[in-house]
């Protein structure tokens, strides 16, 4: 275990737990000067245990030559107390191998000298026999793992094997994601694919989500673009056919500060939306003049600023819906300050929430030709998974290992948190595994794509349509520790939308159709564990 995760030093934060097949450790404030008494340490742990982690540090400057000052200390393993694999404190561009899937990294400075600090990137890469050609190696989905979603203020993402060649029939998508009111800048350092106008291998950065949004470009060579988006949610598609393969690409990003004149943020109950309020006299509107499609909704207004918090069932609130999307939408009016005439047109700043399945999209624009703003934010669905001791689901278990007996019913709630009551929930598929970080390999399916798997699954009835109740034997991996997660994958649709995928039940389809190309809420539960004689115990043990 590592004793601290992460610290805070003074007015920064750094370490943490990285979990990303690629990513970036930089020290607080760089390229500023760290300050005194850092201690920071990051641990990186991937998903797939088969996976390997490569560190390469671009910049150092830390205080004195010899390390014995301020220094960083990498470890193989998830915790300092690992082998101790090398410690830099100079730039020597020292690249560092794990032997496994954690590679634990310690930062520690001194009371005295600080320097500009360092930045390093880490990668993933499978350890396959350098004689075998990569196009061999790589030519099925199971050799490889990629996209996902990236959620630090910066990071790197490459092709599967960079600087190898990609594998044949790769359908990678990344999702990057950042705070609210932030952009995200997509930055190509290098590119090479088949054919140069991008119809068989090629990358595709789009404005959003992956389904809904514009298709900012699509590169396989030559230029190095840099794309930039109008939201903090930008998404990455790498492709590839059947035939030959090449270097790939490698791509780092980074997130910015968005326009604060208008802000807003789309909550589990409501829209906050905050509008400065030197931006409204700069454009001869009032303050006190704004008002919802609903009147009696009134802002809070201070000397810098007019906030309004919107609920989605309320205030005027539009709700409507297609096929993908679920759009909760209001209008904020404002006339001009003067107090007879104005030459101005009325303001018309339109609020939009859309869900996507597993992502709130958020959108404010003001309307009529006068002048427009233009924002949008993403946020993720809550769902929470919840262990219950009885069919009657009254009371959760809490326990962390939850402990159970072989052949022991074990009673599953999903629950999705949303003022909302025309949303409904479906379980598309649960498996478990005995590893939180790897549910594809070893794993064993419980429902699969609606599908039942396990003969031991039954569904009961709910409360609520926002709730799935369901419940399975519990079992023991037959290699492996005693303990058991649980992965669900869950989607949000309109009630009574019957074309929508929570009344389609079961669908067969391949595996590669059903890959990241799906939007939907994936959630983790666990560990449960084997009843062992003077272990604790955390519900009856026996069938109902």
């Amino acid at each position: 275990m590592v004793s601290r995760s992460w610290n805070t030093t003074g007015n920064f934060s750094c370490g943490g737990l990285l979990q990303g097949l690629s990513g970036t450790i930089q020290s607080p404030g760089y390229p500023n000067p760290y300050p005194d008494n850092s201690y920071c340490v990051w641990r990186i742990q991937l998903w797939d245990p088969a996976r390997r982690i490569q560190l390469r540090f671009t910049d150092v400057e830390l205080e004195g030559s010899s390390c014995s000052y301020d220094a960083i200390e990498v470890y193989d393993g998830g915790s300092p107390e690992g082998w101790h694999l090398g410690r830099v404190c100079r730039n020597d561009h020292r690249v560092f191998n794990s032997s496994g899937n954690q590679l634990t990294v310690l930062f520690h400075s001194d009371g005295s000298v600080t320097r500009r600090g360092f930045h390093a990137y880490y990668s993933s890469f499978l350890p396959f026999d350098s004689t075998v050609a990569p196009t061999t190696l790589s030519s099925t989905s199971e050799d490889y793992s990629c996209g996902g979603l990236l959620s630090s203020p910066s990071g790197d993402l490459q092709s599967p094997f960079y600087p190898r060649n990609y594998p044949n029939n790769a359908n990678c998508v990344w999702e990057i994601q950042v705070k609210s009111n932030f952009l995200v800048t997509l930055v190509f350092t290098d590119i090479q694919m088949e054919g140069g106008r991008c119809l068989s291998d090629y990358v595709e950065i789009y404005d959003g989500p992956l389904h809904t949004s514009p298709l900012l470009g699509r590169v396989c060579s030559g230029y190095y673009g840099t794309f930039t988006s109008s939201s903090n949610l930008l998404t990455v598609r790498f492709h590839s056919n059947s035939q030959h393969t090449y270097r790939g690409f490698q791509a780092n990003y980074y997130s910015t500060s968005a326009d604060d004149s208008t802000t807003l943020l789309c909550l589990p109950t409501y829209m906050h939306v905050v509008v400065s309020r030197y931006f409204l006299q700069y454009h001869g509107y009032s303050a006190w003049n704004l008002t919802l499609n609903d009147p009696s909704c009134t802002p809070y207004i201070t000397s810098n600023y007019v906030s309004f918090n919107i609920p989605y069932t309320q205030c005027g609130t539009v709700r409507e819906g297609d096929n993908d999307t679920i759009s909760y939408s209001n209008i904020i009016r404002g006339s001009s300050s003067g107090a007879l005439i104005t030459r101005n047109r009325n303001l018309h700043l339109h609020v939009n929430c859309k869900m996507l399945q597993n992502a709130w999209a958020q959108t404010m624009y003001v309307a009529d030709d006068n002048f427009e703003v233009n924002e949008t934010q993403y946020e993720r669905y809550n769902v929470n998974l919840t262990f219950y001791d009885s069919s009657s689901f009254t009371r959760p278990v809490y326990d962390s290992p939850y402990y159970v007996g072989v052949n022991q019913n074990l009673y599953v709630q999903a629950s999705l948190h949303s003022s909302d009551p025309l949303l409904q929930l479906f379980l598309d598929t649960c498996v478990a595994s005995p590893t939180p970080y790897n549910f594809t390999r070893g794993s064993y399916a419980i429902i699969e794509n609606g599908c039942v798997k396990d003969p031991t699954y039954a569904k009961y009835s709910s409360p609520h349509r926002h709730i799935v109740r369901f419940k399975f034997n519990a079992f023991q991996f037959i290699q492996g520790n005693s303990e058991v997660y649980l992965q669900c994958e869950l989607v949000v649709c309109r009630a009574y939308d019957y074309s929508s995928r929570c009344y389609q039940g079961c669908v067969h389809r391949s595996k590669r159709e059903a890959s990241s190309d799906e939007e939907s809420v994936i959630v983790v539960a666990g560990p449960i564990q084997r009843w062992e004689p003077g272990s604790e115990t955390g519900g009856e043990h026996g069938s109902e």
